[in-house]
């Protein structure tokens, strides 16, 4: 018998960031494609065992450089390549790079920690995916001992509260924060005088609907006691398809018009009152219905992230300039609409019937409560995934699933069978959208779907801006694809995921988006342009901020990994990469699109944008708590004399700050949103106590059921991160954040107890503890090294100054309306109620996974 011959060892023919990027390699070293692209030190090439004869790859498949490129990428990371690795200066040289250890090593996304919830008061269960919020503070001890901390030090006492904001109100009632902004709109809010005072409802949160408690009332009477003057109506209608429409597509602006026109009459600009309606059948509910979401969302993208910029619109209004914007403005299309649209969607759900009208009113109901100023859960909420698999299931029912050109018979209208691509399209999208946020598996399948892509023809466009929308949602079509190959590796639960597999999935998807949508300074420089090519990126990033959050959770379970392996360098690595993303790609160029109105979409691009940005500072500090913990553990433990030492603190003081950065964009807009105001009066409490003495030490007198792990990193290693973690603070005038330490310590000095009993008997206070890294160096260039200063002079001890804590008083002090809906501290303790204290701390015992 003749041996098998031995096959030859060979090197490969592309390095291996050509292969990661899939272009050609002119196999120099470095390559010309490394050095175009600053990635010279990079350039390797991986010698391939036991690769196939030249014989045998001719056989399998033709000889093409697309063959090389489309085969997987795995770059395997011993300590040396991880050091030349870790190197890297910027973004762009390490896109579709992620180091491994082993290409045989596996990682679990659901095995680790337990993903439900309850809630013992309701008795509400929910399921979390790997990706919620709930699920990374079960797999992060550090974040763990922190919702741990929150739960056993929230307030003890209900807080009194004058009798104006709870009049009619009943004693103790389990009034939702909905509830809330009713009562308060119909005792506060009079639509004659729209003064904007603080002690008025927030524009954006009426409810005024004269109807609404008299069962007898037909929705004829209802609907035209909401419905605004004639002019009001039709400019509403002509703004969203001119503002709004390019970021929600789905509907045709001539069908649309055209049923409105049938059920009010024709367009009229007079100030003269809708007396009749004129309904043929149930079908018109759904006219309705998307008209009251119309109206809504076009009111909403009126106001400005800036009050007193919306204060000067109606200051110019009284005085007889610019009188359009704002008599729109003083006109409040409120709350009521959004009910009486559900109302219109009920009646099709008592009687089971779809149509493509009720699937826009769906999907139009489901834009807006991600965007809804009401919704206190904000973007982030587990439940939209209850409700896209309706949405699914309405899509399949009609057929959306299939394409119109092949049902000639009964689909020939162009314009109509190009809204339902574009619908066939969101549905699909935002399948896979709910997954990489929730990590919910999605239902949605091409196997059962011959619908093409939207396409714009000669005949089928819906409105003057499709040219536009057109091009900003193609890129879609091969990215979600890609998504999905990412979501297979991660989502299969009966066994644990491939790191290589999970990683070259991610790598495609890491080098597409980044070649197709840029970054965040990408959309940055798009935002002050009104060119074509500006405003279709401009479009874009409402698709780009979801799958960075998902690129950041996906590198943030890693750093887990491979913390707890001890393999530091690996870690260092993906913690390193995340900083980059956070701090010198995203958050840096976040503010501008906050504070200052698009230059052709105006408000409305605040209205589309302002919940992901939300989202994805919410997620950044989320991240950023993590590693500060960690680095509080270390340096209390650490000796005066440890070299160390002061590097630890240096990026411990630079990440806080880049945490207040991310809260002064969300308490931007807190006077807009119910989740802004939770989410940022919630974690400004939170980073304070993470810059606390006596968060940390408090452990050194029990035993502790949680062991957060330390950074073990070198000198050199933390100097890069603090030069990354010093990006986003050089420019920004963190005394801004002032009057929101305020806010938290007057709550904090409310919800304290008179009582001294107990260990839970008083509300932490970290105003009483001194500062971690308080009388340290100020930046990296106090240390000595490389270049750090700050443009802002900031004081010292930036926390300690008692001249920023007056003493409190509720009424004068206590200004932000919204905050009344909530009426005391122990409300914004409300974001950790779905994780009960034993389900936070019941992974990590002497039985969990870290000692």
């Amino acid at each position: 018998m003749n041996p098998v011959p031995r096959k030859r060892k060979r090197i490969s023919i592309v390095c291996n960031i050509c292969k990661a990027r899939k272009v050609r390699c002119d196999r120099n070293t470095p390559c010309n494609s490394c050095i175009r692209h600053r990635t010279a030190h990079l350039c390797a090439y991986t010698d391939l065992d036991n690769s196939p004869s030249k014989e045998e790859s001719e056989e399998k498949s033709p000889k093409t450089p697309e063959n090389f490129s489309n085969a997987p990428t795995v770059y395997l990371a011993p300590i040396t390549a991880a050091k030349v690795l870790s190197g890297f200066e910027g973004f762009e040289s390490v896109v579709g790079v992620n180091p491994l250890n082993s290409p045989s090593e596996k990682i679990s996304f659901f095995s680790d920690y337990s993903s439900m919830s309850y809630d013992p008061d309701t008795q509400e269960e929910m399921n979390h995916g790997p990706f919620s919020w709930h699920s990374i503070v079960r797999v992060d001890p550090a974040l763990a001992d922190v919702w741990n901390f929150i739960l056993n030090n929230k307030p003890t006492k209900k807080v009194k509260v004058p009798s104006v904001y709870t009049r009619g109100i009943p004693k103790d009632a389990p009034l939702q924060v909905l509830d809330k902004i009713r009562k308060h709109s119909e005792q506060r809010f009079d639509p004659a005088n729209a003064k904007l005072r603080s002690q008025n409802i927030p524009l954006g949160l009426t409810f005024k609907d004269p109807f609404r408690n008299k069962t007898e009332a037909s929705y004829e009477e209802r609907l035209l006691a909401i419905l605004p003057p004639k002019n009001i109506l039709w400019s509403h209608i002509d703004r969203f398809f001119h503002y709004i429409y390019p970021f929600y597509p789905f509907l045709d602006e001539q069908h649309f018009r055209l049923n409105v026109e049938r059920i009010l009459g024709p367009p009229d600009y007079s100030l003269t009152a809708i007396r009749s309606l004129n309904i043929d059948g149930r079908i018109d509910l759904t006219i309705i219905g998307i008209l009251c979401i119309v109206l809504r969302m076009s009111y909403l993208s009126l106001i400005s992230n800036d009050p007193s910029e919306n204060t000067d619109v109606i200051k110019r209004g009284i005085s007889g300039i610019d009188n359009k914007d704002s008599q729109l403005l003083q006109s409040p299309i409120g709350i009521e609409f959004v009910d009486f649209s559900r109302f219109c969607l009920n009646q099709y759900q008592v009687s089971n019937r779809a149509s493509l009208g009720v699937v826009q009113l769906v999907v139009y109901m489901r834009i807006y409560m991600e965007a809804a100023p009401e919704d206190p859960d904000g973007p982030g909420r587990d439940s939209h995934q209850v409700n896209n698999g309706i949405l699914l299931q309405l899509a399949y029912s009609i057929g959306l699933n299939r394409e119109p050109d092949k049902m000639m018979d009964t689909l020939n209208n162009p314009k109509l069978n190009n809204v339902r691509r574009k619908l066939w399209m969101f549905v699909s999208h935002r399948d896979y959208t709910n997954s990489i946020k929730f990590g919910t598996p999605f239902t949605s399948s091409a196997y059962f779907s011959d619908t093409k892509f939207p396409f714009l023809d000669l005949t089928n466009s819906n409105s003057v801006s499709d040219s536009i929308v057109e091009q900003s949602i193609q890129p879609l079509e091969r990215l979600m694809p890609l998504i999905k190959d990412v979501l297979k590796s991660i989502l299969f639960m009966n066994e644990d995921t491939s790191i290589a597999e999970f990683i070259n999935n991610l790598n495609q998807l890491e080098v597409y988006l980044f070649e197709n949508y840029g970054t965040m300074r990408t959309f940055h420089e798009a935002f002050h342009e009104t060119d074509a090519k500006s405003l279709v990126q401009s479009l874009k990033l409402q698709y780009y901020v979801p799958l960075q959050i998902f690129i950041l959770s996906c590198y943030f379970r890693l750093f887990l990994l491979y913390e707890s392996q001890k393999l530091t360098h690996l870690a260092f690595f993906y913690l390193k990469k995340m900083l980059v993303i956070m701090c010198t790609e995203n958050i840096t160029y976040i503010t501008t699109m906050l504070e200052k109105p698009h230059p052709y979409y105006r408000h409305a691009y605040q209205f589309a944008m302002n919940p992901h940005l939300e989202y994805f500072m919410h997620k950044c500090v989320g991240f950023y708590a993590a590693i500060i913990s960690r680095l509080g553990y270390q340096i209390v433990e650490m000796p005066e004399n440890d070299y160390k030492l002061r590097h630890l603190k240096v990026l411990m003081r630079s990440l806080s700050r880049c945490c207040k950065v991310c809260l002064l964009g969300i308490h931007k807009i807190n006077h807009r949103y119910c989740y802004a105001w939770r989410i940022g009066t919630t974690f400004t409490y939170i980073i304070r106590v993470l810059a606390s003495e006596g968060y940390y030490k408090r452990h050194f007198n029990k035993n502790t059921e949680l062991v957060v792990p330390k950074l073990q990193f070198s000198e050199e290693q933390f100097v890069d991160l603090i030069k990354i973690a010093q990006v986003p603070i050089k420019n920004i005038d963190l005394s801004l954040f002032e009057v929101y330490w305020r806010t938290v310590a007057d709550l904090i000095k409310l919800g304290q107890n008179d009582s001294k009993d107990g260990p839970n008997s008083t509300l932490f206070n970290p105003l009483n503890s001194k500062i971690v890294f308080g009388g340290e160096p100020e930046n990296i260039s106090d240390l000595g090294v490389g270049s750090g200063e700050s443009h802002f002079p900031i004081p010292t001890d930036e926390f300690s100054s008692e001249n920023y804590f007056p003493n409190f008083d509720f009424q004068s002090s206590l200004t932000d309306v919204m905050g009344t809906f909530f009426e005391g501290p122990e409300s914004y303790f409300d974001s950790f109620i779905s994780i009960p204290r034993n389900q936070v701390v019941d992974d990590y015992g002497l039985g969990g996974r870290l000692p």
